[in-house]
């Protein structure tokens, strides 16, 4: 449902007829539109009954990332999945990796739409930023939080550098795939572009390289 800047989640409640009501709470899940990235696309069919039946100010690309700079939910340990303190754990304080990720991926969609969706340069390299911004900040919270624990967590405290979350109702886990499948994927997004180091013709082999298997 689109609200102003974002899109809210929906309470359904059946009792006679089926009603939709917005729960009017900005969470992490307003924004993984912006992953969805063809109903931002303006050339498909699909885009074009999207954007008809919702209101124009929910595809104003650049209200959008304003809205999104300005939830509160972007911390120095990760994006909030909500900012409400209900203890559960898709609540505050914790992040989730999938929606780091998808988030992350749509500011980066986002940021190559064409320029006739955006008011002005400025806000398309706004997209891009916040991109790169948010892949920074969740690589360096990985990796503190393995460096101190040797662990990568199945969910993260957005609100301490390299915390692990907590709340719900099981012990949180570590190990785990989702957090290393993202991890590997804005490393890959990173630095893939990077060419490797030059090999010299006919060089020998460099018996020192690698790690030691044994003695």
């Amino acid at each position: 449902m689109s609200v102003g800047r974002c899109l809210f989640d929906l309470i359904l409640l059946l009792h006679m007829h089926l009603h939709a009501l917005s729960t009017g709470e900005v969470t992490a899940a307003s924004y993984v539109p912006l992953w969805a990235a063809d109903m931002l696309t303006p050339t498909t069919a699909t885009a074009d009954a999207v954007r008809n039946s919702l209101p124009s100010a929910a595809y104003n690309l650049s209200a959008i990332l304003v809205s999104l700079q300005s939830s509160q939910l972007l911390q120095i340990g990760g994006l909030l999945t909500s900012t409400e303190q209900t203890g559960q754990q898709w609540d505050f304080p914790n992040s989730w990796p999938p929606l780091v990720f998808m988030i992350q991926q749509g500011l980066l969609k986002t940021s190559l739409q064409s320029l006739q969706d955006f008011p002005t340069q400025s806000s398309q390299n706004l997209a891009a930023d916040m991109a790169r911004n948010i892949s920074d900040l969740w690589l360096a919270t990985n990796y503190a939080g393995y460096s101190n624990t040797s662990y990568m967590f199945e969910k993260y405290d957005a609100m301490i550098y390299g915390g692990g979350g907590g709340g719900g109702e099981y012990t949180p886990q570590v190990g785990f795939g989702w957090t290393n499948g993202v991890a590997l994927a804005l490393l890959n997004q990173t630095y893939s572009a990077i060419p490797p180091p030059p090999i010299a013709p006919n060089a020998a082999p460099n018996d020192d390289a690698g790690l030691s298997l044994g003695a």
